[in-house]
């Protein structure tokens, strides 16, 4: 579904990606792991057009190189940001309807969605008429999923889901990207907790200073140790 060859990306003088190769397979869950500074957030940012890059991205069979992040929306991808970056000063629906801009004229729809997304984090629900900003960071993580989803994508990148979050936010969270993946979704999660990630991934990559290391079967990773400790920095 997803194919991305010799993707090079430039900050100034410096290299932040360099040659990246990968592909994601429809239904696939992938992670992307490795330590701070490795590139992670850059790559995905790439792929959906918020950086400038070099090299080529492939979705379904059809190159997206060059396109804007939107038209890229549209093609069914879909970005949860590192942060969540929900827009505080809006109501938790008034996030979800911004979500859905790619079939805003389908009001039904909408509310189809909306229901479906209420219905698979209930806290959101409960807050609907609340100011994003003003909700815990794992309740903006849940909505800032369900935003992602309102656009009915086929294909999900997450940045950092983790990030911030309490051990018990972190379960509900890659417990429902295992759900989604059985609802048929395509996943690409870039992680900083990499045992969690490789636990709920079929394949993995490894970042280093902005090139691939290694890659392959999640489950034979976990069981490397050297792989655990060179890369992931885990002793």
């Amino acid at each position: 579904m997803l194919e991305v060859k010799n993707l090079s990306v430039n900050y100034g003088h410096a290299s932040a990606l360099r040659g990246i190769n990968l592909h994601v397979a429809k239904g696939e869950v992938v992670a992307v792991v490795g330590r701070n500074g490795a590139g992670k957030t850059t790559l995905l940012k790439a792929i959906t057009g918020l950086v400038k890059s070099r090299g080529q991205v492939s979705y379904d069979g059809q190159s997206i190189s060059g396109l804007s992040a939107h038209h890229i929306v549209r093609k069914g991808i879909s970005h949860v940001p590192q942060g969540r970056q929900v827009f505080g000063d809006q109501t938790v629906e008034d996030n979800l309807l911004l979500g859905a801009f790619t079939i805003r004229g389908d009001r039904k729809k909408v509310k189809e969605l909306m229901e479906k997304e209420y219905e698979r984090f209930p806290r959101l629900k409960e807050r609907r008429d609340q100011a994003a900003g003003t909700l815990s960071g794992g309740e903006q993580q849940m909505l800032a999923l369900s935003r992602a989803l309102m656009s009915e994508p086929e294909f999900l990148l997450l940045d950092e889901p983790s990030m911030g979050l309490s051990p018990l936010y972190v379960k509900h969270i890659f417990d429902t990207l295992i759900q989604l993946k059985q609802e048929g979704k395509t996943i690409l999660v870039v992680e900083q907790l990499a045992m969690a990630a490789l636990s709920i991934s079929d394949r993995a990559y490894v970042l280093q200073s902005g090139e691939v290391k290694t890659h392959g079967a999640s489950e034979e990773m976990l069981e490397n140790d050297e792989i655990i400790k060179t890369y992931l920095g885990i002793a």
